[in-house]
């Protein structure tokens, strides 16, 4: 049967790869491999995966740090589906799917595309800011799998306003249970690039923060919203899991950046709703009450 590779990182979206019946695929650090793992503990050929009229069966490539199956070192070993494969440091489950579970999943993700990119942007105006908000936070965390998350507003860490919240209480902000989340929000606004842990108890950045300690916070993923025109970050989004098992796969980011689009667009209606007000506003202030300026045209025309 057809199988899937699904490689975990750390500090990045899940890898997945699909290994099609009776082939051959080299998985390793170099570019002509099969299953591309870069990583400083992954060899340049790390290990051969094969499959014939018999189950799959993975082989070690003369690789320095070895290939551990459930948490046991092999050389070659046969494969029958749902293994935890570590390729160096790298984490990698292996599960054997049919044409048929293959084809339902390919068609399940594209209808998470699909709903993240028509997803409708007809409430920009500012009446509906909340609302708006609050409905792409709930389809980023249905259409990904995570648990809670936040939409924050604001140009400095001093300024950012929670917009829109979703499995989060007052009293998270307030314990230390949150602390976790902080340290991505920082971390994100600093480098103005996307902040993602899978394993934050593995994770040099979280790991000695007390919520990671206590598995409150397993994988988290931290965006930033950056008006394009200067460069500037005008918010976050900030969405988590505290189901271990959480993977954040390449697909997921896609629908998490899709939809960060949407946001900014609906913030740049918004400030343009703004800056239109204060300009009508100023060229009422700047003309006689006989001017035809700022006057509705159908209360000129008789």
């Amino acid at each position: 049967m057809p199988a899937i590779i699904t490689a975990c990182f750390k500090d990045r979206p899940a890898v997945e790869a699909v290994l099609k019946e009776r082939g051959q695929y080299s998985i390793g650090r170099d570019n002509q491999c099969d299953v591309i793992l870069h990583h400083p503990t992954v060899s340049k050929v790390h290990a051969l995966l094969s499959h014939d009229d018999n189950p799959w069966r993975l082989r070690d490539s003369s690789s320095s740090n070895g290939i551990q199956i459930n948490g046991d070192f092999i050389s070659n070993f046969e494969l029958l589906g749902n293994e935890l494969i570590t390729i160096g440091e790298i984490e990698c489950l292996f599960e054997v799917q049919s044409d048929v579970q293959r084809l339902a999943i390919e068609n399940h993700n594209q209808w998470r595309l699909s709903q993240a990119k028509s997803f409708s942007s007809s409430q920009n105006h500012s009446d509906c800011l909340a609302q708006g908000m609050e409905q792409r936070l709930f389809s980023m965390l249905s259409l990904t799998g995570l648990q809670r998350g936040m939409i924050l507003l604001g140009q400095s860490m001093d300024e950012l306003v929670v917009c829109s919240a979703k499995g989060i209480r007052f009293q998270d902000f307030t314990v230390e249970e949150f602390e976790g989340s902080i340290g991505a929000i920082q971390a994100c606004f600093n480098s103005g690039e996307n902040v993602i842990a899978m394993d934050t108890r593995k994770d040099t950045m979280f790991c000695k923060r007390s919520s990671i300690q206590q598995k409150n916070i397993a994988a988290l993923c931290c965006l930033p919203i950056i008006e394009k025109t200067n460069q500037r970050i005008i918010g976050l989004i900030y969405l988590d899991s505290k189901m271990s098992s959480k993977i954040l796969s390449e697909l997921d980011l896609e629908i998490l950046n899709t939809i960060n689009e949407q946001v900014l667009l609906n913030l740049q209606v918004i400030n343009l709703e703004s800056q239109l007000s204060d300009l009508v506003m100023q060229i009422s202030q700047n003309h006689s009450e006989s001017s035809v300026i700022n006057k509705p045209i159908l209360s000129l025309v008789r």
